[in-house]
């Protein structure tokens, strides 16, 4: 709201860009369902800048080098400017962000067929002698960089002119071509397989090399905010943002820990990026910010510190009701819930309450901790099991793992894990062996997030068909490609439009703090 005016809301406004229409629309229809008076507002931008930030940090000198591209770098206009003046001075208004699509509009997806070609020639080669190892290396390098290097992200340009990223790319597109020996006598082979490599590379290059564009998205949505606070003079602002990706700070939501990473301190980089953040929504006008599942204390701490709401759905409920309908029998004893590393206990623990709330003392709910070494950054070590908890119904009761009838209740059992999203799933697959190997049980996945980096998919399809993961369920936070949605492992939770209409209609009625039936909400105090 700007100039400090409080008009009476009359009804509820969402505005949004051409890309976030699809969300809006499916948000507006349950919103108009429950009796609602709710109107939309298309906006569109202009002059937008080619020199936005990076999305990651340089805060080697403890210094952001994001600036403020919003203002000067771009301007909306609205389609029905007459529409737009009417409504907005008097409404309840909520900016939303679209659902991401990593997929959509991506440069890989118009030069992969020549890239693909001039790798597999490469490799023919290299196989039959013609050319060395090194070769092959710096080839690679050269074809990445000169087809693709304008579209990396300043952070990895740094990265790559430092030859940190050369030895990566090469890795990574050889363990890619691994199984590609030729022309096989048997031409559907040769497709199949070449599809499968062609599929596997594209992959790689979109979600490892060419980051998500936060800033940009960011950058856009601050312009909007910007001129509907400022020009439009509207009734109250707030902010609709599905997935929060640009909380994260370390490739972690919500980590916040002492420790050093590449000379880095973790801690330090994450309350620079949520200080940046919190400031521009707080600069923006934007009364309340409604996501799903960031759940970092610090950030939530900073938004509210600068009279911005918070408010963070979480999909607990909706999970423990698809774990009771799909997984869990009348006759089950025990029901597990995992926290393969120490960062995942607290999470655990609350799931396991609401797991027992819906059980009503009908099966005995314990809580396996696990520890967890890395070999280097992002690579996992060991795991092994670390303490057996039993909750009560009011605290948690350790119990002796190493005594044979707590061994027994681990035998033979699907485990259940509870993330905030599933990234590289390097921690699941390291969890889901030790599990399989030592109690010959399997893992079940439950996040709100499905980010799959490289190389997620290719992990989580190896232990589904080696047993050890029994499946992923994720919400329709971000798009998936509709090649992943085929995979038997992975189901996706129509959970996002609902919920957050859900949230919008309690924001407009002053009732978020209460908990609405189906998930709940975090706010800070």
């Amino acid at each position: 709201m700007s100039g400090g005016k409080s008009p009476k809301l009359e009804r509820i406004v969402l505005v949004s860009t051409q890309s976030g229409i699809p969300l809006r629309e499916r948000i507006a229809e349950q919103l108009k369902a429950s009796g609602a008076s709710v109107e939309g507002v298309d906006v569109e931008l202009k002059e937008t800048r080619s020199d936005l930030p990076p999305t990651e940090l340089d805060i080697e000198s403890q210094e952001t080098e994001m600036l403020d591209y919003a203002d000067s770098g771009m301007n909306i206009i609205t389609v029905d400017e007459d529409h737009a003046r009417r409504v907005l001075p008097t409404g309840d208004v909520y900016l939303i962000a679209p659902i991401q699509d990593p997929f959509a509009k991506n440069p890989v997806i118009h030069i992969l067929d020549d890239v693909f070609e001039e790798f597999k020639d490469l490799f023919m080669k290299w196989r039959q002698g013609k050319i060395d190892t090194p070769v092959l290396e710096d080839n690679i390098n050269e074809i990445i960089m000169r087809d693709l290097g304008d579209f990396l992200t300043s952070h990895s340009k740094r990265q790559y002119r430092k030859g940190e990223l050369k030895g990566s790319f090469y890795k990574n597109v050889k363990q890619i071509f691994g199984p590609y020996t030729g022309n096989y006598s048997n031409p559907l082979r040769t497709r199949d397989m070449e599809h499968n490599i062609r599929r596997s590379l594209g992959y790689y290059l979109i979600t490892k090399i060419f980051r998500r564009d936060t800033n940009k998205q960011l950058a856009e949505f601050f312009a909007i905010a910007h001129e509907l606070s400022t020009v439009y003079n509207v009734g109250r602002l707030n902010a609709v943002w599905p997935f929060p990706e640009g909380g994260r700070s370390d490739g972690k939501s919500g980590v916040i820990r002492e420790e050093k990473r590449d000379g880095i301190n973790v801690r330090l980089k994450e309350k620079i990026l949520s200080d940046y953040y919190a400031d521009k929504f707080a600069s923006r006008d934007i009364a309340n910010l409604l996501t799903i599942r960031s759940h970092s204390s610090l950030e939530i701490g900073l938004f509210n510190k600068r009279g911005v709401g918070f408010y963070d759905i979480v999909a607990d409920h909706a999970f423990v009701d698809h774990l009771y309908t799909s997984h869990i029998h009348e006759d089950r004893n025990e029901i597990v819930i995992l926290a393969p590393d120490k960062g995942s206990v607290p999470q655990a623990m609350e799931f396991a309450k609401e797991v027992y709330a819906r059980a009503g003392g009908k099966h005995e709910v314990l809580v396996l901790t696990m520890d967890k070494s890395r070999e280097r950054p992002n690579v996992v070590g060991n795991i092994v099991p670390k303490q057996l908890f039993k909750y009560n119904g009011s605290e948690f009761v350790e119990l002796n793992l190493e005594n044979p009838d707590n061994i027994d209740k681990l035998m033979y059992q699907e485990f259940f894990v509870r993330e905030d999203m599933v990234d590289t799933a390097g921690t699941v697959q390291a969890a889901s062996r030790t599990l399989s190997g030592m109690y010959r049980s399997t893992l079940s996945i439950f996040a709100e997030h499905g980010m799959f980096s490289y190389p997620s998919i290719k992990r989580l399809r190896d232990e589904y068909h080696d047993h050890t993961i029994s499946g992923v369920h994720i919400i329709d936070s971000i798009t998936q490609p509709q090649n992943y949605l085929k995979e038997p492992w992975l189901e996706v939770t129509p959970f996002s439009a609902p919920q957050l209409a859900l949230g919008i209609e309690r924001l407009f009625k002053k009732e978020l703090t209460k908990l609405p039936t189906g998930h709940q909400y975090h706010k800070a105090a």
